[in-house]
């Protein structure tokens, strides 16, 4: 710093080291927070300092730093990604069935923000691209064409629906797309759905502190709100000023409380019941007549109603007040416990009579089933019935821990003779839905699995937890998402087997083989090491580490 030899340093010389050093002239810079946004060539000029997450002391640009660099590097390439194949089901956070059958014996399933149709004859995906986030939910339309999807909100916008159809265009060779789509201000996902058995009216749950239930007539909501996006530059029409006057979310039928709680999940999922309930002023009502919410300790009936003779769109709630819910009885046969899945049997013999008659089934945390009469008295628990093992423990969706995984997954076959359930202990049951009717009406009948398949685990000594299953509409077929990722089908050919693999963590690690580029590796923090053919699309290998996986490299 240009001292003499005994140490002493002029005062011009001491003032400029200390005032004048680059370090201190950019301290005294504007600082500014984040990186620089695309498009706001204005700020590429910026010389401070930039403090962003997660560097604590913020950066510098280059001592050489060109803002036209920038610019540049903001502009997108000319070359272009399509995506090609999704490896992996989104088997991890989803709280309801969230893997399908369509009509064309594809897979419908969905993993992060994408929409996936699996043709696992050609071994070929299709892409619905319709979301801006991660889909947190999706339910399948009774003609098995159309499916609905709900996502999570962020700082772009709102969460949405999406219904959407699942069919391939063979002359394009891409999926048909986007049909509809429901905006829900104010929220922060969309955790449930469900169609109607006519398809005509959708149950969408929203994660607020309310669990807010909408009962929607979807395409006259989609149809009003579509009207209204094409005349927003110039005035509303009469028929959108007319709807919106009645109801401001056009084709909202019902809005409620699903229940008040501070923490997500408090309801799980939602069914409507395919064989309906008796109305004073229609007949008996096979399509949207009822349906039940359920999830954490709770089952609540929603039941259809109409104002008087003239009201021809009715409203769901209970003793003709719109918005609320019977709350289904455990006691005195058990505890309120956490209500995993549900479905519906057919009403048979006395039980038509009751008032519609349909018996609930429910699958509990513990494994057990609980049976439920829907009739005048309203939903009151009848018999619990031993069904599946605890399984292991997982972890849980909310507040942490570990917690059991229980009775999954759950359908009535289409000939209503057969209920199959699925649980955490990755076994698969074929029950006799006459039997479990009995088993109802009193409490000395008998029912119990005439059928048990069970999944082989990796170690051939632990089956993956069941998280989502569905039957085939024209065989015995029956294919399931499990807690690690995976997808697999149970047919009489080859039994249980597994058609997709995936990891049950964050992928940390990944690495292309050197040689044959077709290959790859990835590692996640389950523990996991997997090998990949890219050209087959398809898993070469994989072993268990024990340990999260943070990098790998051949």
């Amino acid at each position: 710093y240009g001292e003499d030899r005994t140490g002493r340093m002029p005062v011009d010389l001491f003032i400029t080291a200390v005032l004048e050093s680059r370090n201190r002239v950019l301290a005294m810079e504007e600082k500014r927070s984040g990186a620089y946004l695309a498009g706001q060539t204005k700020e590429y000029k910026f010389n401070g300092r930039v403090k962003y997450f997660p560097c604590r002391r913020g950066v510098y640009a280059p001592s050489a730093w060109d803002p036209n660099l920038a610019a540049r590097s903001a502009k997108p390439p000319k070359e272009g990604l399509t995506l090609e194949w999704v490896y992996g089901y989104g088997g991890l956070q989803n709280t309801a069935n969230n893997l399908f059958y369509n009509e064309d014996d594809h897979a419908v399933f969905y993993t992060a923000g994408v929409g996936i149709v699996f043709d696992r004859h050609a071994h070929k995906q299709y892409f619905f691209h319709g979301h801006d986030d991660d889909i947190k939910c999706m339910a399948m339309h009774p003609a098995k064409r159309l499916v609905a999807t709900g996502q999570v909100g962020n700082q772009k916008g709102c969460p949405i629906v999406c219904v959407w159809d699942t069919t391939v265009n063979k002359k394009t060779g891409q999926i048909r797309g986007k049909v509809a789509q429901l905006p829900f201000e104010n929220v922060p996902a969309v955790v449930a759905l469900a169609f109607s058995n006519d398809g005509d009216r959708l149950v969408a749950i929203t994660n607020d502190t309310n669990n807010t239930v909408h009962v929607f007539d979807w395409k006259a909501a989609d149809q009003t709100l579509a009207t209204l996006a094409n005349t927003r530059k110039g005035a509303p029409t009469e028929l959108v000023t007319a709807a919106l006057q009645v109801n401001p979310f056009p084709g909202l039928i019902t809005v409620g409380k699903g229940g008040k709680s501070d923490s997500f999940p408090h309801v799980a999922g939602v069914s409507w019941n395919p064989y309906g309930k008796y109305d004073k002023y229609d007949e008996l009502k096979n399509e949207w007549s009822e349906f039940v919410t359920y999830g954490a300790k709770h089952v609540r009936l929603w039941r259809l109603h109409h104002a008087d003779e003239n009201d021809k769109i009715g409203f769901y709630g209970k003793d003709g007040k719109p918005g609320l819910s019977e709350v289904g009885l455990f006691t005195p046969v058990v505890r309120p416990c956490d209500v995993m899945s549900v479905a519906w049997l057919p009403p048979r013999g006395e039980d038509a009579k009751l008032y519609g008659g349909a018996v609930l089934v429910t699958g509990t945390r513990c494994g057990s089933i609980l049976l439920w009469h829907t009739g005048k008295k309203g939903l009151q628990c009848a018999r619990e019935i031993e069904a599946h093992d605890k399984g292991p423990l997982v972890s849980a969706l909310v507040g942490g821990g570990v917690s059991l995984s229980g009775v999954r997954a759950m359908t009535v076959r289409d000939d209503g003779e057969t209920l199959v359930t699925a649980g955490g202990d990755g076994k698969v049951l074929w029950w006799a839905t006459a039997a479990l009717t009995g088993a109802t009406r009193s409490k000395s009948f008998t029912a119990t699995p005439h059928t048990t398949r069970v999944l082989v685990g990796d170690d051939n000594k632990t089956p993956p937890c069941i998280r989502s299953m569905d039957c085939h509409k024209h065989s015995s077929d029956v294919m399931l998402g499990t807690l690690r990722c995976d997808i697999w089908e149970i047919d009489d050919v080859n039994g249980a087997h597994p058609m997709a693999y995936g990891h049950s963590g964050d992928v940390k690690a990944l690495a292309v083989h050197p040689i044959e580029t077709h290959v790859f590796a990835t590692g996640s923090e389950s523990g996991k090491l997997q090998l990949w053919n890219a050209k087959l699309k398809m898993l070469k290998a994989k072993v268990t580490l024990h340990h999260p996986a943070v990098s790998c490299a051949f």
